[in-house]
């Protein structure tokens, strides 16, 4: 479904680009793989950490060094409302625009000693896409990994409305107007129409693709013919580890993770530790590369805790899956009819919690630590 959308354009050489985070990365990678699998030349910028899945596509992968891949995953231990949640797109800012200054000349040097690409992916934080298309005078096809907006649902209207107080909505007005004049400045200089920062949350190109359901996207069917709800786009991912997979085969098995940007939560994890040790459950508990084992709790005789845990494959053999709401782990869940447990940890994953209950297909847990 997804290359047929892309087929329209008919092209065969595509310059990829998104955001330097694994929440915006991994919707990606089945689309650069389907196209190459088609025949097309992909070439995708992006940091050096994403070069072994990228080049596991096909596609041709070159780095550049980023201003933004430090900038996630500040999480709030021991949120008490939901105030307290990480708020939404905390790196719509200055870095934002300071990335584009960074992709754009690079980009433009290559383009020195090569011919320019039929068409441009770019995943919804990577306005520098956006960017190189206008300049480049060639079509752009925006991939959207979370909710898509429309004027009958605005995601960061919708984010700011409930999970900011007033105070923090005039900080971030100041913070979207400060990025808003330097991306202005960027496009004058590229002699380009200029667009705001916010675009990216709420910008459509004549081709986008939301990697959902229409039935999951909140007011779905207000979508205009712009809006491609293609659903989850996954693609297995290259599997780093030796899991035990033979001590899940055979038990009922649940299935903890917090994700890539949230996952550093000790109180969390010691949390689970005291609610499944000694029962029936063979608990997985993924904690990512922020905490080490040492630091937690004695970890109970039926718990596998790891930094890593192949998730699309542990995905296939669970009875639950505890998450923190990231859209790209409920769809995998849901992909595998896994019930989902969701305990978010941003006011974005607050809304994809929600819409796992209003659905019926999981139930949404308050993130107390």
């Amino acid at each position: 479904m997804i290359t047929s959308s892309l087929q329209e354009i008919a092209m065969s050489k595509y310059y990829f680009f998104s955001g330097p985070q694994s929440g915006n990365v991994n919707p990606t990678l089945a689309i650069a793989q389907g196209l190459v699998q088609r025949g097309n030349h992909v070439i995708y910028y992006l940091t050096e950490e994403y070069r072994e899945v990228l080049e596991s596509t096909g596609a041709t992968f070159r780095s550049y060094n980023s201003v933004l891949k430090n900038s996630f995953g500040k999480s709030l231990t021991g949120a008490q409302s939901d105030r307290d949640l990480q708020v939404s797109a905390p790196w719509i800012n200055s870095n934002l625009v300071n990335e584009c200054s960074i992709v754009v000349p690079n980009v433009l040097r290559d383009l020195d000693t090569e011919a320019k690409p039929d068409a441009i992916i770019y995943g919804q934080m990577a306005l520098w896409g956006r960017i190189l298309a206008q300049i480049l005078e060639i079509p752009a096809v925006l991939i959207r990994p979370t909710f898509a907006s429309n004027k009958h649902f605005n995601l960061l209207e919708t984010l700011h409305k409930r999970f900011y107080n007033e105070e923090q909505r005039k900080e971030r007005t100041l913070t979207f107007a400060k990025a808003n004049k330097e991306m202005h400045d960027l496009c004058e200089h590229y002699a380009i129409k200029p667009f705001p920062v916010t675009d990216a949350m709420d910008y459509g190109e004549a081709l986008t693709l939301v990697t959902q359901p229409r039935s999951f996207q909140y007011e779905g069917t207000t979508f205009d013919k712009r809006f491609h709800f293609v659903g989850p786009c996954i693609m297995q991912r290259p599997d780093l580890g030796n899991f035990p997979f033979e001590q899940i085969e055979s038990k009922p098995t649940l299935y903890i993770s917090l994700g890539t940007a949230f996952n550093d939560k000790s109180e969390f994890y010691n949390m689970c530790f005291k609610a499944f040790a000694d029962t029936q459950w063979q608990v997985v508990q993924s904690i990512g590369n922020r905490l080490k084992v040492e630091q937690l709790d004695p970890v109970p005789n039926n718990f596998i805790v790891a930094p890593y845990v192949p998730q699309l494959d542990v995905l296939k053999r669970l009875e639950i899956f505890v998450t923190h709401g990231g859209m790209n782990s409920v769809m995998e869940g849901l992909s595998n009819g896994v019930p989902l447990v969701v305990v978010p940890q941003s006011g974005e994953q607050m809304l994809s919690a929600q819409r796992v209950e209003q659905l019926g297909i999981g139930l949404a847990l308050h993130p107390r630590a």
